[in-house]
């Protein structure tokens, strides 16, 4: 798997429909993941990283024998191109491009040209482990937050899956579930924000539908881009205000031209006529 641990995932390789309303075939899997979670190299080869054409970071990995191409988008970051032993560093997820609907992970699989389910080369982890206080978890499904431990208090808000929260307390048990103290957090850096409460995270006996996650880091920023986006923003103003300043132009002239229409018709009448 290209990271450790266990994720959602929120978009399979199957048929969908897409944004024109016609059916396609989806290039990829998606997994919701917070922010500037590790990523690593599903196998040996070289990687190259790149900015895509709607301003997404990503990752090509190309075996070692050249037949499949991995493809990691929507970075927040990535690491140095060039040669990368399976389970290496490739770089961290992110929320990068204009088409991205939230923090996760697109990965995409070529093999000999044709595109695949990268699912069919992977083998799923086991979300096992247990969850103490002081770890932070993402949900795998939509999960009520009371305010005790038990299904008698009343719902303060639910929990949405693929959200990210900070264990406070727990576990109890109670109306035969396993119950912990959650605080909402940011995904993007862990900062703990409102919201917190009673959640049942397992029914006694069963498996958690939450799984424990490293705290969410800040995607790393290229100082470099932010100069370049700001001066991107001032030159996109100049050309708006100069576009502007011309179409003022084009109607003034315009305006002029009109004016003297019926002079120079005028001026054609008395012509023919001499």
């Amino acid at each position: 798997m290209p990271f450790d641990g266990s994720y959602t995932i929120t978009a399979s390789f199957q048929d969908h429909l897409n944004a024109g309303g016609d059916v396609a075939k989806y290039a990829g899997v998606d997994w919701a993941m917070p922010v500037g979670t590790a990523l690593y190299a599903i196998e040996s080869g070289k990687m190259t990283g790149q900015k895509g054409d709607f301003g997404e970071l990503w990752v090509n990995l190309v075996s070692v024998d050249g037949h499949r191409q991995w493809q990691y988008v929507h970075l927040s970051a990535y690491n140095v191109n060039g040669g990368i032993n399976q389970g290496g560093g490739i770089g961290w997820s992110g929320n990068t491009g204009v088409l991205t609907t939230g923090p996760h992970l697109h990965l995409g699989l070529i093999v000999d040209g044709v595109r695949v389910d990268p699912m069919t080369l992977l083998t799923p982890t086991s979300t096992g482990g247990s969850i103490a206080i002081g770890q932070y978890i993402m949900l795998e499904k939509d999960t009520n937050v009371r305010t005790g431990n038990g299904t008698t208090y009343p719902i303060q808000t639910v929990a949405k899956a693929g959200s990210v929260w900070f264990v406070k307390g727990g576990p109890r048990t109670g109306n035969n579930y396993e119950w912990f103290d959650i605080q909402a957090c940011s995904q993007t850096d862990g900062t703990l924000g409102l919201g917190s409460g009673w959640s049942a995270l397992r029914l006694i006996g069963g498996t958690y539908w939450a799984v424990t996650i490293p705290k969410p880091v800040p995607p790393v920023i290229d100082p470099c881009q932010i100069k370049l986006d700001a001066l991107r923003t001032v030159y996109e103003k100049k050309l708006a205000d100069k576009d502007i300043e011309c179409q003022k132009k084009i109607a003034e002239v315009t305006g002029k031209a009109k004016a003297e229409v019926p002079v120079l018709e005028a001026s054609a009448s008395r012509l023919k006529a001499i």
